[in-house]
């Protein structure tokens, strides 16, 4: 942002000193320094060459025609209107001269105006990008940041464990988890891809950032494993912002720990921006409702798990696994 700034601050400054220069360099000319005095002079010595062109028609005249009594007298008469119409000539000079000056100087305040406008625009662009930029960043920084995984296991006998589902906030503010879709199944099934998720809503968490250590909370969802499965899904939830926003994961859940004492793995790109398993779900399920409706339909069931308050509409048909609807 502060470089936007600084290119912007550049650009008017050059944009001032070439309308400054410009203007330094076409003023002289337009305008004088004393542009009434200029004009008066001007109009004063044309209004003289007129009177002086007069006097000399007027003595011609007399050379050239015979002494008439009387016609002298009318002369004499007719002089007097001749310099007062050069003094009209003289006044119509000086409007003249004031007009042009005025629409020299209107266009050129319309051109100023013009160029003003422009930038106030483009002012007005960069200031509305810059607030853009600010909230976007601001955004970034304060939002939620919300990672699901996996927290503490509980041996349930047998060499069977159960894992409890957590979610921790890296963020700056508060997250509202709203929904869960998950699934449980085995690595070859996870391997081919047909399988289908489950809802969990039973419950809203707010998650509260955790500022050093992450702060796992525990959402009530829980997996009971007696082999070694694959756990996937995602997590929705709210931000400060109001926005609405998705996070995968994947992870492979083991019987026994690992060297590190964890019973649960993420597999690779698990918390990947490019890991988008609900964008999956929703091509597929797209894909057989086309099937079904180029059958004629198919039969729906629906699956409730009322101690998890899990919800699951599966569509199952003779082309594939079920799939799961919201």
């Amino acid at each position: 942002m502060l470089e936007n700034w600084a290119k912007f601050s550049g650009f008017s400054a050059i944009l001032a000193v070439a309308l400054a220069g410009g203007l330094t360099w076409v003023l002289p000319d337009l305008f004088p320094p004393n542009p009434t005095e200029r004009s008066v002079a001007e109009c004063t010595q044309f209004s003289a060459q007129q009177n002086k062109e007069a006097d000399n028609h007027a003595s011609g005249t007399n050379e050239a025609s015979p002494v008439v009594p009387g016609r002298e007298a009318a002369q004499h008469d007719k002089g007097p209107d001749k310099r007062d119409s050069n003094s009209t000539s003289k006044y119509e000079c000086l409007v003249a001269a004031y007009a042009g000056q005025l629409a020299l100087f209107t266009e050129l305040l319309a051109f100023v105006t013009a160029i003003l406008i422009a930038v106030g625009i483009y002012q007005g662009r960069q200031l509305k990008r810059a607030v853009d930029t600010a909230e976007r960043s601001d955004e970034i920084l304060q939002r939620a940041y919300l990672w699901p995984g996996f927290g503490r296991n509980d041996p349930i006998g047998n060499g069977e464990g159960r894992k409890w589902f957590t979610v921790h906030n890296t963020g700056q503010t508060a997250g509202v988890l709203q929904n869960t879709y998950h699934a449980l199944i085995t690595e070859d099934v996870y391997k081919t891809g047909g399988f289908g998720f489950e809802l969990f809503d039973g419950r809203e968490d707010v998650i509260p950032p955790s500022f050093g250590k992450p702060i796992e909370i525990e959402t009530g969802l829980d997996f009971p494993i007696y082999s070694p499965m694959i756990s996937c899904g995602w997590i929705v939830y709210e931000d400060i912002f109001g926005r609405i926003r998705r996070r995968g994961w994947k992870h492979r859940l083991n019987l026994t720990p690992d060297a590190a004492g964890n019973y649960s793995n993420p597999l690779v790109g698990c918390y990947s921006d490019a890991y988008t398993p609900w964008e999956a779900q929703k091509r597929a399920t797209r894909a057989n409702a086309e099937r079904r409706l180029a059958d004629g339909g198919g039969e729906g069931t629906l699956s409730i798990d009322s101690r998890r308050t899990r919800k699951c509409i599966c569509r199952s048909d003779v082309h594939g696994p079920a799939l799961c609807l919201r």
